[in-house]
């Protein structure tokens, strides 16, 4: 059985917080505490929230703030101590939180702190492979804004986390139907990604958290790449020290291609080597990993993918990391560390989608070995992936007679068409990527959804509306196979400007 989806989500909710200040003088040592933690000074959050705690020991959002922390802490490390702080603290917060409640059932202030204990805890019972805790403290959440909206229909930062809820719960596969069926929740991404505009737009003191959430979304979801950078280059700006907000935005980076600016940001964040927050820094070697791949420096890829695996708490995207590192050794001429990788990237964490991709990409590449065809369409390829588009086109028409297979002259043409589409000559693009899609594939059954696309993108911009329709049908009915997701987000944001949502 797959993992509970709300783990994979689990740090879109993370930075969820109330900012509620009934008196925004008294409670200067919340404000302070909570702009420690934006700014990832954390010790100093810690003691503001502790001298709250102590001056008002009966006040349920200090303990709820400091368990914040150590939720981060236990995300950012998977130490267990972590989660238990964060627990224990959690329910002091709930014990104390529910007393208010009882004493004034209209009050505002207690239904939105309840909202967002609740918010965490479901984080925390996610990750913690607790599915049916998950789910009610999900439940509970969306209540507790729910009222509070019915009690103030304008009070817009509840728009906050009934968003974010809205958006997670849309991605729970039909495994975990049963769940929603016995807590009466769903999900709606439409609707989620309405309410967190809102929140962003109207609310007092929601803005900072919808941003960063509106920029992954768009970012991972969307493929909106532009609005994202709106959202979270401001956010990378004022603070320049959280770790969160650099590493969606480094993803960003990447997305769009902007390899070197994407490397800078993640060595920013493997400089400021916050110690509990050890997973974040490993993923950044595997980032540096990616990118160095992608610029065809298979010598620079396998030091930070090792540093990757060195640095990694847990085994999750070990094996498509041990996979990338079988191809730069097989790039590089090294057999046996080809072959010891291969081995290797069976060892993930096969609940991931990356990881059990590697297991069995693994297999047919362990039969096969890398020849001169793979070394062609992998460098060509990763040339596109790095931007350098009239580079690619080059370097794939001086080795055309160098590949002759079937799948390998599909990728060819797939890579050619996006080429020609980003530098402009749509009419290449659709010329190329007809040609593969007129290709049978036994293996690498991705370029024909890509190749669709590719072509709708091109009929699109040449406002030929029916094809551009009729080729993303194509594109989103057969999108079933690797790469899935990137592909999805794409056809996300090409719907949108379609109209076909």
């Amino acid at each position: 059985m797959k993992r509970f989806p709300l783990k994979k989500v689990s740090l879109i909710l993370l930075l969820i917080n109330s900012f509620l200040f009934a008196n925004p003088a008294a409670d200067s040592l919340l404000l302070a505490g909570l702009n420690f933690s934006y700014s990832f000074e954390l010790e100093k959050a810690a003691d503001s929230f502790n001298s709250f705690i102590t001056k008002n020991s009966k006040d349920p959002r200090g303990y709820h703030y400091l368990s914040n922390l150590h939720l981060w802490k236990y995300m950012g490390s998977k130490n267990e101590l972590e989660y238990n702080h964060f627990m224990r603290l959690s329910d002091k917060a709930l014990y104390l939180a529910e007393i208010e409640l009882d004493e004034n059932d209209e009050s505002i202030e207690a239904n939105y702190i309840l909202g967002q204990i609740k918010s965490l805890r479901a984080v925390a019972f996610s990750t913690n492979n607790k599915a049916l805790d998950a789910f009610w403290a999900s439940k509970s959440s969306i209540g507790y804004f729910e009222d509070v909206l019915s009690i103030n229909q304008n009070y817009y930062d509840a728009y906050l986390g009934l968003g974010m809820f809205s958006y997670a719960l849309s991605f729970v596969p039909g495994v975990f139907n049963w769940a929603l069926v016995l807590t009466g929740i769903s999900g709606d991404k439409e609707e989620g990604l309405e309410y967190l505009t809102i929140a962003y737009e109207k609310g007092d003191k929601a803005k900072t958290e919808a941003a960063f959430h509106l920029g992954k979304i768009y970012t991972e979801y969307i493929a909106d790449y532009k609005r994202a950078e709106g959202y979270l280059l401001p956010l990378t700006k004022k603070y320049q020290k959280n770790i969160m907000f650099l590493y969606q935005y480094a993803i960003l980076k990447i997305r769009q291609r902007e390899l070197s600016e994407a490397e800078k940001v993640l060595d920013k964040i493997i400089e400021l080597n916050i110690p509990s927050f050890q997973q974040i820094t490993a993923f950044c070697y595997f980032l540096k990993g990616d990118i160095n791949y992608k610029l065809n420096d298979f010598e620079k890829a396998l030091v930070n993918y090792e540093q990757f695996i060195m640095h990694a708490t847990q085994v999750d995207y070990t094996g498509i990391a041990n996979y990338r590192m079988a191809i730069c050794s097989g790039m590089l001429g090294d057999k046996l560390n080809f072959q010891r990788h291969l081995v290797l990237a069976k060892s993930g964490n096969l609940d991931l989608p990356e990881d059990e991709y590697a297991s069995e990409k693994s297999n047919e590449l362990f039969d096969s070995g890398i020849n001169e065809e793979i070394k062609i369409i992998l460098k060509g390829s990763n040339l596109v992936e790095s931007g350098k588009y009239d580079g690619a086109i080059k370097f794939f028409e001086e080795n055309t007679n160098k590949i002759s297979s079937n799948k390998q002259l599909g990728i060819r043409e797939l890579k050619l068409a996006e080429s020609y589409f980003e530098i402009g000559d749509f009419n290449k693009a659709i010329k190329f990527g007809k040609k593969a899609l007129s290709r049978e594939f036994e293996k690498e059954e991705w370029v024909y959804p890509f190749s669709a696309f590719t072509i709708a993108e091109a009929y699109l911009i040449q406002k030929n509306i029916p094809e551009a329709k009729k080729y993303l049908k194509i594109a989103e009915k057969n999108n079933d196979f690797e790469h899935k997701v990137i592909l999805e987000s794409r056809i996300n944001y090409l719907k949108k400007k379609l109209d076909l949502n």
